[in-house]
């Protein structure tokens, strides 16, 4: 059994992203937005990202370590005839949030939406742990992948059980371009750190 860390870079946007829900949806992604509008409104809580920062510090010296894009990349740095017991430390369920998504028919229905979905269905996936904003919208009562769920504020990341791997996500439809160099400074600072040759595996968004 294997044990995943995945942090999706979105957890840091707790204050704001409710209110630009709207526009993503929409598909007006956020880094095509210009910055003077941008920053009216989009705000992180670096207090969030700190304690993260923090914690990857204590966590990631002999642990293999992946960036990606999206967060469906995950399962591309899982094997099949293995068992996971995966922990997200993310805004997102990312157990589907439209029909489509809670019961797909195909591969192409997964996506970074509902990518722990697919886990399940796939029998990959051993257990499910979720560390979320205060504000984060719950999946729906008959969801059918069990999971368990904490609020990052309260939870004590240095009790969580060592990880085999850590991908790190920074998932730009939901993260303002302005920030993006936060998420950089993980690039450099866990590269530094680990001796590892860190790039981001770029997705299509």
């Amino acid at each position: 059994m294997k044990t995943i860390l995945t942090i999706d870079f979105d957890i840091i946007m707790e204050p704001s992203i409710r209110i630009y829900n709207s526009l993503v949806n929409g598909q007006i992604y956020l880094e095509n937005l210009p910055e003077n509008n941008l920053l009216q409104f989009a705000k992180a809580d670096l207090n969030i990202y700190r304690k993260i920062t923090s914690y990857l510090l204590k966590i990631c010296k002999n642990t293999e370590i992946i960036f990606i894009e999206n967060h469906d990349q995950v399962l591309d740095f899982l094997e099949d005839d293995e068992k996971y017991d995966i922990i997200n430390i993310d805004h997102h369920h990312d157990l589907g949030y439209g029909e489509k998504q809670i019961n797909p028919k195909e591969d192409e229905d997964y996506n970074c939406a509902n990518w722990v979905l697919m886990t399940y269905d796939k029998n990959v996936l051993n257990s499910y742990k979720w560390i979320r904003n205060n504000n984060s919208i719950l999946p729906k009562e008959d969801n059918r992948c069990p999971y368990t769920d904490q609020i990052i504020d309260t939870t004590t990341l240095s009790e969580l059980p060592q990880p085999d791997k850590i991908i790190l996500c920074y998932s730009a439809q939901w993260v303002p371009q302005t920030y993006r160099p936060l998420f950089m400074t993980w690039v450099d600072l866990l590269s530094d750190y680990t001796g590892q040759t860190l790039n981001i595996e770029r997705g299509n968004y």
